[in-house]
């Protein structure tokens, strides 16, 4: 993480240690810091704040949007694909766009206008 004005540039990098739980993929930022909901769009869910990439230990890549989920939240979403998973817009979750296991690597890139820093 590190900041340029009142954006923070957050990279994050997710190793799986085993399988996940059920939930959808979302981060809470650090400091206690809260998201400039002003300075993104107004509609929640397509507040895109960056994009995310996961890598199968399989060899098979994926992709996807980081978004306004909360004030102090970004939530990870898919992007569409083959078949077997659901439209652009879902949430990342244990199962979609795969089912993620040890070794699997998540990256998440997101640049985040910081109510705080303004």
């Amino acid at each position: 993480m590190y900041r340029t004005g009142d954006t923070m540039h957050l990279r994050v990098k997710i190793v799986l240690g085993g399988a996940p739980t059920a939930a959808s993929l979302t981060v809470t930022l650090p400091l206690s810091l809260t998201i400039g909901s002003s300075a993104v769009w107004a509609v929640t869910g397509n507040k895109t704040l960056g994009r995310v990439s996961g890598f199968d230990n399989t060899g098979d890549t994926y992709s996807g949007m980081v978004n306004y989920a909360s004030s102090t939240t970004i939530g990870v979403f898919v992007d569409y694909a083959a078949a077997t998973w659901a439209v652009q817009g879902n949430p990342m979750t244990d199962t979609s766009p795969v089912t993620w296991a040890i070794n699997d690597v998540i990256y998440i890139h997101a640049e985040i206008p910081i109510t705080e820093w303004a």
